[in-house]
């Protein structure tokens, strides 16, 4: 005679052996467009629809947090701040005044400014690397970032350097921490050393690149078995 199974039991172990991005989720807001300027404090109007202020972390940079050396920020950070001002974190419109490096930097509507002082400025974040991810890139101009997966440096695949001659894309090798749930931080470490930072992302190997080398992988066992039989 079966005894059923009790009616809990199916629940937990699809609870259990669901996919592990639950814990983590999904990283979020790479690209820096989730900004609330609905809630910023002392806003100021500066005409044709611009505005400068300031707000938390939270209000600004929603899904990261925000490190000046050790200490988390969860004050204040910059929104279209004056210029030059002493700051060390803010988020920026892509048409705000007449930069042209942010008109051709940011990809959406807002992109990100770091200036660290005399300690590290970081942004961290926790999330889900996807299982297939290959490449971990963003868009800079200025001081290039350092990224730090679970406190180990990422291998960097280009020359990412300091640089005022243009927009560069710098890459590392996250496929070490593919398919886990990490900690993310981006680090600028150059003391007073501006950055402005956008388009952060994943990208993983095209179907049509992952089709090509399985067939030639089972070409080639192929090949090696029938060498083997005669």
């Amino acid at each position: 005679m079966c005894r059923k199974l009790p009616k809990w039991v199916l629940p937990l172990v699809w609870i259990l052996g669901f996919d592990s991005r639950l814990v983590a989720g999904e990283f979020r807001n790479l690209g820096f467009e989730d900004a609330n300027t609905n809630l910023l404090s002392r806003a100021v109007d500066l005409g044709d629809g611009q505005v400068r202020g300031f707000g938390t972390p939270s209000v600004l940079l929603p899904g990261w947090d925000v490190y000046h050396g050790d200490a988390q920020e969860t004050a204040r950070i910059d929104f279209n701040p004056e210029v030059p001002p002493f700051i060390f974190a803010a988020v920026i419109e892509r048409d705000y005044g007449n930069t042209g490096i942010l008109a051709n930097l940011a990809e959406g509507k807002f992109g990100y400014l770091g200036k660290p002082g005399v300690r590290p400025l970081a942004l961290v974040q926790r999330g889900h690397v996807p299982s297939d991810a290959a490449v971990l890139s963003y868009r800079y101009y200025g001081v290039p970032h350092d990224i730090l997966v679970n406190g180990t440096p990422l291998r960097s695949l280009t020359d990412s350097r300091y640089q005022l001659d243009g927009i560069r894309v710098a890459q590392f090798d996250i496929s070490p921490f593919a398919g886990q749930d990490v900690e993310l931080r981006l680090v600028n470490a150059s003391a007073g050393g501006l950055s402005f930072l956008d388009s952060i992302a994943f990208a993983v190997p095209e179907p049509a690149t992952l089709a090509f080398w399985s067939v030639a992988g089972l070409a080639l066992l192929g090949r090696f078995r029938w060498k083997r039989c005669f």
